[in-house]
């Protein structure tokens, strides 16, 4: 998946006159496919219609059971069992991470001349800052490293 994304990318930006796309990712955790109103639903997202109208929209593609490994696959475009992280979800100070020696998108993209910013949930291991966003390719990380973040507290949960 993601050798297509670059690929993209680099023919989008030769065919614009050499000015490369905004790439957007939003990875939502737990959105069903009726969440949005592009897909017939009776809740209200213009926004996000709008983007998916303008943009290229990922929808057939393969999911993990956990949010931690979903991001993983997407950050490395590999199977989950390719990186050593399947079997359970990354545990906030549990001691695992996605493994150092991985090259993610934001690596690649950077490559590319690209700006890579993160908002939101991390949740690939932060038991050291170079397991951390800033340190894996993205230049600007805002959010929070772990899983299980209260939405309105923005405390750690446990379930």
């Amino acid at each position: 998946m993601f050798s297509t994304l670059v690929l993209l990318a680099s023919i989008s930006g030769h065919v614009l006159g050499g000015k490369a796309p905004n790439i957007v990712f939003i990875i939502a955790d737990d959105l069903g496919w009726n969440d949005v109103s592009y897909h017939g639903s009776d809740l209200k997202t213009p926004v996000l219609d709008e983007l998916a109208r303008e943009g290229i929209k990922l929808e057939q593609h393969y999911t993990q059971p956990e949010c931690s490994t979903t991001r993983a696959s997407l950050l490395t475009s590999r199977y989950i069992v390719r990186t050593g992280l399947q079997g359970d979800v990354i545990l906030n100070g549990g001691g695992m991470a996605l493994p150092l020696n991985e090259t993610l998108m934001s690596d690649y993209l950077k490559q590319l001349g690209y700006k890579n910013y993160l908002v939101g949930k991390w949740h690939q291991g932060a038991n050291s800052w170079r397991e951390t966003p800033v340190f894996r390719g993205f230049d600007y990380f805002y959010g929070y490293y772990g899983g299980q973040i209260h939405y309105f507290g923005h405390y750690h949960t446990k379930f």
